[in-house]
């Protein structure tokens, strides 16, 4: 779907319909991480104190952040996952899940120098239908008008027209755990939605990031787009 609502992002407008994410159920719960040092900005709060209001589910103090961070938040369209696309991987990663969601869905930005303070972060958890609360609401695989150029991103395109992978379009996220071979390799699933005013209960997780990537980027790239290119029946991709 697209909105065409004033001020919605060109990303869910009726230009950007061919990108449109068409497999939406209200109920489907969305996964998004964000970083909880923009979260406490101004807020009279700190890293103790949000990790304790997490653990403790206060929420008097979880509704005052919310507050104040959706003050401060505009309206550029969120990179999210669906939490069923990724529940093996929690499981599997336990304690560890913020490295290996950060791998999978490729957010090379979250990478600490070696020796530097952790990127303490926040897993958001909220539902299809409460994005869709807003009037502009929208959904999109990601494309090139969705974020800078940077090596952590990947458009991925439109399946050959007539082509079974119609079926299946999702956008694709650069996998940034470490591979060396197709079979090795695994593409995360990302999409793109309107805003969503964070409430206490989308407060799912706190965790940190210590560690920085460990994966090759100029071969994980080349993997991710051999797998794009098959999975979309579009060899001339990237050509």
């Amino acid at each position: 779907m697209a909105s065409g609502e004033p001020g919605s992002p060109d990303t869910f407008s009726p230009d950007n319909a061919a990108n449109a994410w068409r497999h939406i159920q209200d109920s489907l719960y969305l996964l998004r991480i964000e970083d909880a040092r923009f979260a406490l900005r101004d807020s009279g709060l700190d890293i103790v104190d949000l990790e304790k209001a997490i653990a403790g589910r206060d929420d008097t103090v979880l509704e005052r952040l919310c507050e104040q961070w959706n003050a401060r938040r505009d309206r550029r369209p969120a990179f999210a996952t669906t939490e069923i696309a990724v529940d093996d991987l929690l499981d599997e990663a336990g304690d560890d899940w913020p490295h290996a969601l950060r791998d999978h869905l490729g957010l090379g930005p979250y990478n600490p120098a070696p020796g530097s303070e952790p990127i303490p972060v926040l897993l958001m958890r909220y539902t299809v239908a409460e994005v869709q609360q807003d009037k502009s609401a929208g959904f999109a695989i990601p494309t090139l008008i969705d974020g800078r150029l940077n090596p952590f991103f990947f458009p991925t395109p439109i399946p050959a027209a007539g082509s079974e992978a119609s079926a299946y379009e999702v956008g694709r996220a650069l996998n940034l755990a470490p591979a060396a071979s197709q079979s090795e390799y695994k593409m995360g699933l990302e999409i793109v939605h309107s805003r969503v005013d964070y409430r206490p209960e989308h407060i799912w997780r706190f965790g940190r990031i210590t560690r920085p990537l460990a994966g090759d980027q100029g071969t994980l790239r080349g993997l991710h787009l051999a797998w794009l290119r098959l999975e979309t029946d579009r060899p001339d991709f990237g050509a």
